[in-house]
């Protein structure tokens, strides 16, 4: 597996999205690159960042739509939660 093939793989990798062999092929190449791997903990950081941003703004949607407006500047009036 080269590195290009591997980073475009990396998001599904990491979500366990990938067929069983292409995990294994992934793992072994994080295993033997330094630089994929270090691209690989990137990935993950950002998507730790965003799970925890996903769920602070949940958070404020149901704010939201209990109280009808919501304080929170970065959302507009006609924010509908979903």
């Amino acid at each position: 597996m080269n590195c290009q093939t591997c980073q475009s793989q990396l998001s599904a990798y990491l979500d366990a999205e990938l067929t069983g062999e292409q995990m294994i092929n992934v793992r072994r190449h994080l295993q033997e690159c330094p630089t994929c791997a270090e691209e690989a903990e990137s990935v993950k950081t950002t998507q730790a960042y965003q799970s925890q941003a996903d769920r602070g703004f949940r958070s404020c949607c149901s704010f939201f739509t209990r109280r009808r407006r919501c304080g929170h500047s970065f959302l507009p009036y006609e924010h509908v939660c979903r």
